[in-house]
């Protein structure tokens, strides 16, 4: 199953006023395997690699909205 999200920009924050796509993927084996995140709006973002998007092996969702 693959969810389409955005999450918009918090207010007076370096990312105001941003509109951030991503999708979130999860397979068969959901929750004991975490889904896989990728933002498809390109981001600068110190948890976000600058390919694109992929999260990192050991990031999850909850970790990247905790930035925001």
């Amino acid at each position: 199953m693959i969810w389409n999200a955005v999450i918009f920009g918090p207010h007076d924050t370096p990312f105001e006023d941003g509109t951030f796509k991503l999708t979130i993927e999860f397979t068969e084996e959901y929750p004991n395997k975490p889904p896989t995140v990728r933002f498809v709006s390109h981001m600068f973002h110190p948890n976000v690699y600058a390919d694109g998007g992929t999260l990192g092996e050991h990031r999850t969702l909850a970790v990247i909205l905790v930035w925001f």
